[in-house]
């Protein structure tokens, strides 16, 4: 069964794209930290919106 593989010459900019990709995720400070009741709670209520949502057709009438 033929498999799809990576080729072994990259160009440089799939290679720094890479790069870049994989340091994006382990450098980040909060990775693996839980939040607290307190902050989750505080996100539930910013997601509950209050005003009256608009759909996107209705954007794409208004603004196309």
């Amino acid at each position: 069964m033929p498999t799809a593989t990576i080729p072994k010459l990259l160009n440089r900019e799939i290679k720094i794209f890479i790069t870049q990709a994989v340091n994006k995720v382990l450098n980040d400070p909060d990775f693996g930290l839980v939040l607290s009741e307190k902050a989750q709670k505080r996100l539930q209520r910013a997601n509950i919106s209050r005003t009256k949502t608009i759909s996107f057709s209705k954007i794409k009438e208004k603004y196309y």
